[in-house]
């Protein structure tokens, strides 16, 4: 097997995700990235609407290479 090193990505997509229609932005924002809110739910809500018949849970993405040193450069 060839040697592997350990490096970071960030990954972000885009999902649909409702809310209620008096939110504006900032309480969206707040809601999601201030509050209690955890990556989980808007993760597991996209795999469910996959399993559902719904759109892929491989919508478009970007990969970028945070930290491409290896290990301990973290």
């Amino acid at each position: 097997m060839a040697a592997q090193r350990t490096v970071r990505l960030k990954v972000s997509f885009q999902v649909d995700y409702e809310v209620p229609a008096d939110w504006d932005d900032d309480m969206v924002l707040f809601h999601c990235n201030e509050s209690s809110f955890c990556t989980d739910n808007l993760l597991h809500d996209k795999l469910l609407q996959s399993a559902s018949g719904g759109n892929c849970a491989c919508s478009p993405y970007d990969v970028e290479l945070v930290a491409p040193e290896g290990p301990g450069q973290f």
